[in-house]
Formats: structure tokens, sequence, C-alpha cells
């Protein structure tokens, strides 16, 4: 009898144990002329927390079903700042600087091409957004500081791999799936007025997409908040 439960308890054991490993380590990891396209929908509460969750978003509708977010990534060229940056996000004229370290992807700062001269924002302190590999109940903090004239601040991010489970959008399922709380407080000066910006970000990754499935934000700037959600087409 003892060796049956002791048997029965490995069965119920190592599925758990093996959800517990679900895990990414392409996360924010974009390659050369990757194209991201996601759906800007109403908000939503992020539901619940923990261990085997299922989250039910197929209520999400679009704001406008014919505006949508697009950014492109690209190789960094030698008329660019930055001359380590691995790959750069393309968003209209706004151009983000990324480096793909052996631990993560790391921000190194941001060019505003429609500017004369362009205007470039220079993390001092390069700001890790992504741990790589990130596995459930896995956390990271990183402190950065940046420096543009006006634009200058400190701040500290943290990234906890707080749930996993099932999520359910309009489109589609999808099953073991990890959820991110990413925090993020920056104080600093932003076109030289005073500012004090608090961000929460809750990201849902699979195995195998470089963009989040789902991205909830609410963000506090100086008191006057706003939130976002974006599903990704």
């Amino acid at each position: 009898m003892k060796n049956s439960i002791f048997f029965l308890c490995l069965v119920v054991l190592i599925p758990i144990q093996l959800n517990a490993q679900i895990s990414t380590s392409v996360a924010e990891k974009y390659s050369h002329w990757m194209v991201v396209k996601a759906m800007r929908c109403n908000f939503m509460p992020h539901g619940t927390t923990g261990s085997a969750q299922t989250w039910n978003f197929s209520g999400l509708t679009p704001i406008n079903a014919n505006d949508t977010a697009k950014v492109k990534y690209v190789p960094r060229n030698a008329t660019m700042p930055f001359p380590t940056a691995s790959v750069v996000r393309k968003e209209g004229n706004d151009y983000t600087f990324f480096e793909f370290a052996p631990d993560g992807v790391y921000e190194l700062g941001s060019l505003d091409s429609s500017s004369n001269p362009p205007d470039t924002l220079t993390y001092t302190n390069t700001k890790r957004v992504m741990q790589h590999p990130m596995t459930y109940t896995q956390m990271f903090t990183d402190s950065f500081a940046l420096s543009d004239g006006a634009d200058s601040g400190i701040g500290m991010i943290t990234d906890t791999v707080e749930s996993f489970g099932t999520l359910i959008l309009p489109y589609d399922t999808f099953e073991n799936v990890i959820r991110m709380r990413i925090t993020e407080m920056m104080d600093g000066t932003v076109s030289g007025v005073p500012a004090s910006i608090r961000t929460v970000s809750y990201r849902w990754y699979d195995r195998t997409h470089h963009a989040p499935l789902l991205r909830l934000d609410s963000v506090d700037i100086n008191g006057s908040k706003s939130q976002e959600a974006y599903y990704l087409l």
C-alpha cells in the first residue's frame, strides 16, 4: 500500500514540477527585420496569480480595428549611435537600441530622427529589460540612469515571473504561458520638467514568441494615470 501511495504521489507531482519549469529564453530578443504587430484594445484586470491559472481575455475588444501598433527590428547602420547595439527597434521616427548579452537584453538608448539634429537619449547606466532564461518564480532587479540635457533621471526595474497557466485570447488559446509582473520607477526630468514615473506591466509569454502575447500597462506620471492593453497579432 505504501508503494502504491508513493507512486500516486509521483504521478501528481511530476506534472506540477514540469509546469514549474515553463520558461522563456527568447522574450524581447528580436531578430533583424522582424515585424511585430499588436492590437490596442480595452483594458481589463490582470486576473489571478500563481500556478496553473487560466486567464480568459476572450472579451478583449479593439478600440479601433484599424489602429494597430507596428514596430520593426532592424540592424544598426554605421551612421547610428550605440555601436554595441545588437538590434534597433524602429517605430515611426523613433529608434531604440538594444544589446544582447549572455544574461539578457539591455536597452542602450534611443534616437528621435524627426528632430534636427536628431535627439539622442543615452542610458549612462544601461537598463536590463529582460533576463534569459526567465522561469516561473524567478525575478531580477536592475538600476538604470539616463541623460540627455532636458531628459534625465535614475530608476529601478523589477521583473518577476509570478504566474503560469493558460491564456485565452479572442483569436486563440495558449498553453504553458508564463506571466511577468514588471514594475519600473524613475525620478528625474522630462523636457526639463520634474517627473516621477511609475509603471506596472503584466506580460504573458510562451516559449516561442519574442513579443508578449498580451500586455497590460498602467502608468502614473506625476499623479496622472493611464492604462493600455495590447494583444499580439
